[in-house]
């Protein structure tokens, strides 16, 4: 899943943005768009998430400028 950027939120937390296509065992192609929020223990290990996504049907290319994507 191409992964866009990291970027940090506050001290102890990240937004990851990331863009996927999926082939389904069917053959069916999806795409899926989204930012993941987290935050970080003192060990570092991610002590909450939240994922906001959107979901559409075929293949939908990133916008101009997101960033490299590989096939």
């Amino acid at each position: 899943m191409p992964v866009r950027r990291t970027s940090p939120v506050g001290p102890d937390g990240a937004a990851v943005e990331y863009w996927a296509v999926s082939t389904g065992r069917d053959g069916t192609v999806e795409t899926i768009a989204g930012v993941a929020l987290l935050r970080f223990g003192a060990d570092g290990r991610v002590v909450a998430e939240r994922d906001y996504w959107n979901l559409a049907e075929g293949r939908v290319d990133p916008y101009p400028g997101w960033g490299p994507v590989r096939a």
